[in-house]
């Protein structure tokens, strides 16, 4: 199978205090890879070095995403073929609907293509409160309003911070039952952070611990 991500020797240190340490991890083509570990085990950095939020520390050995070492002139290229879910999301002061579809319109899909992506997702998702002011609604349905926003964009590797965690359990296991093989059917790759290993089994084919910065086996 293809390697979407590859990383051996990467790590992050702020103030000179080490954050993150990753000895070796990888991540391929159609898989599903859980993160799990405590409060400040650095999942969330590991999250956004992937996504290329921010650099990791200069002089690690390989940091591959979707073939490619980043470089400041193809990051661009490499951003638009991912999408990122945080635990607390952005919303726009438009409805769910032009929330989900902003990705699209910023990419110039045709209006009926954006209308059948927003559809798709928003079924997928359950979600039927599509006219409602995305600033009004909970952070559950927030959640699940920017999970479609990235879904809509069909990424490549799809990056998500523990993107259900508002949500009552029992629903978050009927979502993460749809959205699994929305994913890996089309080939896609996906990382999910949770604290929560029944979410671990729901979703993942593969998964690693985090302590205190490094993969604990």
């Amino acid at each position: 199978m293809i390697e979407v991500i590859s990383l051996k020797s990467i790590k992050k240190t702020y103030n000179s205090a080490p954050i993150l340490e990753i000895g070796e991890m990888m991540l391929q083509a159609g898989q599903v890879l859980a993160i799990s570990g405590p409060n400040g085990a650095g999942k969330s950095t590991l999250l956004r070095i992937i996504g290329l939020l921010e650099p990791p520390d200069h002089g690690s050995d390989k940091f591959l995403i979707l073939g490619e070492q980043p470089k400041w002139n193809n990051h661009t290229s490499l951003r638009r073929r991912m999408s990122i879910v945080f635990q607390s999301p952005y919303m726009f002061n438009r409805s769910v609907y032009e929330n989900i579809a902003m990705g699209l319109r910023w990419r110039k899909l045709k209006n009926f293509e954006v209308a059948e992506r927003v559809n798709e997702v928003s079924k997928l998702l359950e979600i039927d409160f599509l006219k409602q002011s995305a600033r009004q609604i909970s952070r559950g349905q927030a959640q699940r309003t920017a999970l479609a926003r990235a879904l809509t964009l069909r990424p490549e590797i799809l990056l998500l911070d523990e993107p259900l965690s508002a949500l009552d359990a029992k629903i978050r296991a009927k979502l993460l039952a749809k959205l699994k093989p929305a994913i890996t059917e089309t080939g896609r790759s996906a990382i999910y952070v949770t604290h929560d290993e029944a979410e671990v089994r729901l979703v993942a084919d593969k998964k690693l611990t985090l302590i205190d910065g490094k993969i604990s086996h």
